[in-house]
């Protein structure tokens, strides 16, 4: 679908040209018949004077003039849109393949560094992994770990209970590698899947992997390869930032279609810009089009050249018999009437050109991707790329990863072993948290919470703005609601997330209270936050908006 969308415009711009060709040049030889044959067969009376053949030939000579430098100039604003298009359409996009040290083939290798992160005991933790460089550099620093700070560390497999290779790098250092693709537009990572749609291209597929539930440190969801590497010489159990397999735990999250105990697969997928498909023309393409335009400009000039040509030739002398005055002036008439007709056909032309060149830079522009947090289905002028449910990990784990994910419907797996086996971390279904609330949200109370990732083509940037509902001028709204997160006292972090204004819940979820990854409405605290503007236990409304190209 996504091939189809992009190919379309250029096709259509290629048919244009072409039909237009064809019936300009039918047009104009066919003026030019007309308007000979009706003089040729009968209506000459007398020989024309050298004042009317003069007349007529600058008239011939200042229409073909103003024709010529038309297509010269049409011929030039094409080619400088089409090497605009292809200057500007072939964006690039950046991902972290973790667990290898090197990029797939088709993409560029950025960084090839070490997994760092915080101290798996520590409460206070970031909780993202970085991937770090092998030679780094320094600011001003003062060695030694002294005062108030925070830390990074190395990062080690946590997979003794596993399987095959994954057995075999057990508490060996992480690779890690920072990949450019270049003509996308998107990347992003879908857990529960280790395919990729059609209109996207595979990076890479895996396991998805997070900090131990039981542990002090909060962390985040990660797709690491599939089939992973670990640092020469790495074997020491240093701890650090921890990976474990991550496994469905039923109840809130739906079983079927997940597994009790299953362990996740995870793909990190691109989307292909419409360069990368076609739609945008190659050098090649470009030379093609314009010696098309070209062809259409000779085709015109040389139509109208051969009825001059035939026009001045009886004009000058080989006419047998005389116009009269009367005659002359019909002749004027039609050839005014030809050559406003070829002008108002060159306009046509040209601007049904430029509409097909607008539309073809309009398709060649970059996407984006969101997840649309508590609604099935994405707003109008969006495409749905997977609606699911959302999933995380359980309230009460202080070793939480801390973002919500947008699972699929239909998950697919990779080698498993079934049952909550050994140390992991889970992933559960997600609930409304409402009770204290009214209205629409009330009856939410306790219901399980879809999602939807959605696609906007012709934007460059999307993003989550908190506290306020409206975008500024420029953007576009996505949609808007209220942020809501896990609650303080709970032992796991979590993340704020945009909820939807218009919530909706799981068909058949119900509302039976499984717990796992809950959101509750978040409130404003006055103090380090200014208040004004802000209000002690006001709820907090957010936007999602995307800058249109």
């Amino acid at each position: 679908m996504y091939v189809g969308h992009c190919f379309s415009a250029m096709m259509e711009f290629m048919l244009l040209l072409l039909l237009l060709t064809v019936v300009q040049s039918e047009e104009k030889i066919g003026s030019c018949k007309d308007m000979l044959q009706g003089y040729l067969t009968g209506q000459l009376s007398s020989a024309l004077g050298a004042y009317q053949v003069e007349a007529l030939k600058r008239e011939f000579k200042s229409f073909t003039d103003v024709i010529e430098k038309s297509m010269r100039a049409f011929e030039r604003n094409v080619e400088t849109k089409l090497r605009s298009i292809q200057s500007t359409s072939n964006g690039s996009a950046i991902y972290t393949r973790w667990g290898k040290k090197s990029c797939p083939k088709s993409a560029e290798l950025v960084l090839s560094g070490y997994v760092g992160g915080s101290h798996y005991t520590h409460t206070g933790a970031a909780v993202d992994a970085l991937c770090l460089p092998r030679n780094p550099e320094w600011g001003n620093y003062r060695d030694g770990t002294d005062g108030n700070k925070a830390y990074v560390y190395g990062a080690e497999y946590e997979t003794h209970r596993l399987f095959g290779k994954w057995h075999s790098v057990n508490e060996h250092d992480v690779h890690c590698a920072v990949c450019l693709v270049r003509s996308r537009s998107v990347v992003k990572m879908f857990p529960g899947r280790k395919t990729c749609d059609n209109g996207w291209k595979l990076e890479y597929h895996g396991y998805l992997m997070a900090g131990y539930h039981g542990h002090n440190a909060g962390t985040t969801y990660k797709c690491v390869d599939s089939d992973p590497e670990s640092l020469q010489g790495s074997q020491t159990n240093n701890n650090g930032y921890l990976f474990y397999m991550v496994e469905a735990v039923c109840g809130s999250l739906k079983c079927p279609p997940y597994v009790d105990g299953r362990e996740f697969v995870c793909v990190v997928c691109s989307l292909e810009n419409c360069a990368s498909m076609g739609a945008v023309p190659s050098p090649e393409v470009m030379k093609f089009i314009l010696l098309l335009i070209t062809f259409a400009g000779a085709q015109a000039e040389g139509d109208n050249g051969n009825c001059k040509e035939i026009l001045q030739g009886y004009l000058t002398g080989q006419l047998s018999s005389a116009l009269g005055a009367y005659q002359v002036e019909a002749l004027r008439r039609e050839f005014k009437s030809f050559t406003e007709g070829m002008e108002k056909s060159m306009k046509e032309l040209e601007q049904n050109v430029e509409k097909k060149l607008d539309n073809i830079k309009n398709t060649a522009n970059s996407s984006v991707v969101y997840t649309r947090w508590g609604r099935k289905n994405c707003p109008t002028g969006a495409e749905l790329v997977l609606s699911g449910y959302v999933g995380g990990s359980r309230h009460t784990h202080s070793g939480a990863a801390v973002e919500p994910l947008c699972l699929p419907r239909k998950p697919e797996w990779g080698n498993y072993k079934d049952g909550t086996d050994g140390p992991k971390a889970f992933i559960y279904g997600a609930e409304y948290e409402t009770g204290d609330l009214s209205g629409k949200w009330l009856k939410l109370h306790d219901h399980d919470v879809p999602c939807a990732v959605c696609l906007v083509r012709h934007r460059s940037v999307v993003k989550m703005f908190p506290a306020t509902k409206v975008c500024k001028e420029g953007w576009k709204l996505e949609y808007h609601g209220y942020l809501m997160a896990g609650y303080h006292g709970h032992a796991a972090g979590t993340s704020y997330t945009c909820i939807d204004n218009d919530p909706e819940s799981l068909h058949g979820g119900g509302n039976v209270n499984s717990n796992g990854y809950l959101l509750y409405m978040v409130e404003a605290r006055c103090g380090s936050l200014k208040c004004p503007p802000y209000v002690e236990g006001r709820e907090i409304v957010c936007t999602v908006c995307s800058l249109e190209k």
